[in-house]
């Protein structure tokens, strides 16, 4: 087989070379993994989203415990991610990635979202002492502020209960659907 090229020179792109070679067409057929496979290699990911998930249901109060849980969730994903890129295949591995920055992105939201409460929360202390040591007549005031304070922060924690799983259900069937068609 014959074929005229520049050989990728600029220069020579009047000056034309003939060029021999041989070619031949090859057909792969590539099968992919059973269903199966998937929930073998996303269980650990939702087993860390379903413990981070758990720190939703505790009170604001305590702060260091919900902070601990998304850092172990972080630690755990860490690791697990580590463990995905050394065991998988390199054609799966950017399937299952997806599903592992998901879980990084929910844990930023997540130490986010908790800071804000524990701030919150330290502003609502703050008001509360001052309506101890205020006058009687500024009390409706400082109330005021303690239950915007408070519908604050069920919202933070109502919208981590609901974002939370609706963000992961919606990433996984993507990720699903896209690894099976």
């Amino acid at each position: 087989m014959n074929q005229n090229s520049t050989l990728g020179n600029p220069d020579l792109k009047n000056n034309e070379h003939s060029i021999q070679y041989s070619r031949f067409n090859a057909s792969i057929m590539i099968e992919r993994k059973n269903p199966g496979f998937i929930w073998e290699k996303f269980a650990p990911v939702i087993a860390v989203i379903l413990f981070m998930y758990i720190a939703y249901f505790i009170p604001d109060s305590y702060y260091e415990i919900r902070i601990l849980i998304f850092m172990f969730g972080l630690i755990g994903n860490a690791v697990l991610h580590l463990m995905i890129l050394l065991h998988i295949q390199s054609e799966s591995v950017l399937v299952v990635e997806y599903g592992i920055i998901l879980i990084y992105a929910l844990v930023a939201v997540s130490i986010l979202l908790t800071t804000w409460e524990y701030k919150l929360e330290k502003k609502k202390k703050a008001v509360q002492q001052a309506v101890t040591l205020a006058e009687s007549d500024s009390i409706p005031e400082y109330e005021k502020q303690v239950r915007l304070i408070d519908r604050k922060l069920k919202l933070f924690l109502r919208s981590g209960q609901i974002i939370y799983p609706a963000i992961s259900i919606i990433t996984g069937l993507s990720i699903m659907q896209a690894y099976w068609y």
